[in-house]
């Protein structure tokens, strides 16, 4: 998408200047559009659509049914490309422990427990939704080379000056926002590798996500939707295995047809045997948080520029999506009189807000990654036991459920 009509080169003053037109940057100005505030949105890049040689998009992302009550109201649910899926499966690779959940089987039962995206799909629907919105200018492709503080905007590397009451950094995990302000964060390497890709198997998913804990790290199997096979027939999943950086180098070394027996190994062929597998990617991962969401004055963080988590529960971006939630709440007070916007205990509430959920997760996806990492036997033992136990009450498990599904007290908007 080019550069649209009303954001020329030039000085432009808004009400909010954000940094990162991604899924979190582009679903926050499309909120904050819409109770009312002016909104120049600054992105290095345009979505492009990518496909593999399996015909899907190898970025994918789990988004929560929250976050779908979120971004449908906006325009930006591509319905069409959206994979549901009703079951989830867990289990132990050191024993017997297993978990599994149903839509149906809570209370009141629903339609689903989640959505597979690919990245591309669900990017590209925003941008249509931010090209005719009429309180948002896009400015794409730019960057930020300065950020000012009196007056507060930023200024563009063509030369474009951008006056705002706020300026918002959804610009990502190395954030340009965060350092221009001065933040900092603090950051643990996790010395683990995400390994993703595209996969065919021999027997169709039936909508359910999978997921295998094994002593380096989480394999799991989150199934796609192919528009052009019948629901009986889907054979198709996207693939993220969580593993200790020198197993994540041998598995690079692979070929295709090693690396797919390898995958159907270490997921005990519950799907059958791995068929064929699309180009991989590897993410080096680690956990971080921003020492302030709000670096200097009337500059805020949200998504990965503020927090980043390990992807073995997929709540990463559903994070970064509640944080858009709760600013949003806390902005739209000050919707009718803009220059209220200065007022710190505006940006002080949301950040008690989000921080108190970010630590929370942050602390709970590092113990399960602890817990599931710890070989010793009678951890091992505990575990597989703590599985079945919770597997046999449905009160406990629909809790469980209500979490992964972002309606819980961990990730509830």
């Amino acid at each position: 998408m080019e550069r649209q009509p009303n954001a020329a080169v030039g000085n432009t003053t808004v009400d909010i200047a954000i940094v990162g037109a991604g899924v979190v940057g582009a679903a926050a100005a499309l909120s904050l559009a819409d109770v009312g505030f002016s909104v120049a949105l600054i992105e290095r890049a345009a979505p492009s659509r990518v496909r593999g040689k399996l015909g899907f998009d190898a970025r994918t992302i789990a988004l929560s049914p929250a976050s779908r009550s979120l971004l449908e109201p906006l325009g930006g649910w591509p319905d069409a490309e959206v994979s549901a899926y009703e079951r989830m499966t867990v289990w132990d690779a050191e024993g017997t422990g297993q978990l599994s959940f149903a839509a149906t089987e809570l209370d009141p039962p629903q339609a689903a427990l989640g959505y597979i995206l690919e990245l591309s799909s669900l990017t590209t629907c925003l941008w249509r939704a931010l090209a005719s919105h009429p309180r948002i200018q896009l400015f794409a492709p730019a960057t930020v080379l300065r950020l000012t503080l009196a007056p507060r905007g930023v200024e563009l590397n063509d030369g474009a000056r951008i006056g705002a009451r706020m300026v918002v950094g959804a610009d990502g995990a190395n954030s340009q926002v965060r350092k221009l302000a001065g933040g900092g964060v603090k950051a643990r390497a996790t010395g683990q590798v995400a390994i993703a890709t595209i996969v065919q198997h021999e027997l169709p998913h039936d909508a359910t996500a999978w997921q295998r804990f094994l002593p380096s790290g989480p394999l799991a199997f989150l199934p796609l939707h192919d528009p052009q096979q019948h629901n009986a027939h889907q054979r198709h999943s996207a693939i993220v295995w969580s593993c200790d950086e020198s197993r994540a180098a041998a598995l690079d070394a692979l070929s295709d047809e090693a690396f797919a027996a390898e995958l159907t190994t270490a997921f005990e062929a519950r799907l059958g045997n791995v068929l064929a597998v699309d180009a991989r990617v590897q993410v080096p991962l680690t956990q971080q948080q921003a020492l302030r969401y709000q670096p200097c004055a009337g500059v805020v963080l949200i998504g990965d520029a503020a927090h980043v988590v390990h992807p073995l529960a997929g709540q990463g971006m559903n994070l970064g999506l509640r944080d858009v939630r709760l600013l949003t709440e806390e902005l739209s007070r000050a919707a009718s009189a803009p220059p209220a916007l200065a007022e710190p205990a505006l940006l002080d509430r949301y950040e008690m807000r989000a921080r108190s959920v970010n630590d929370l997760a942050i602390a709970f996806m590092s113990g399960i990654q602890g817990m599931f990492g710890d070989d010793a036997l009678l951890m091992r033992g505990a575990r597989n036991a703590g599985l079945r136990l919770v597997d046999r009450f449905p009160l406990l498990k629909a809790h469980i459920a209500q979490e992964a599904m972002g309606r819980g007290l961990l990730f509830a908007p």
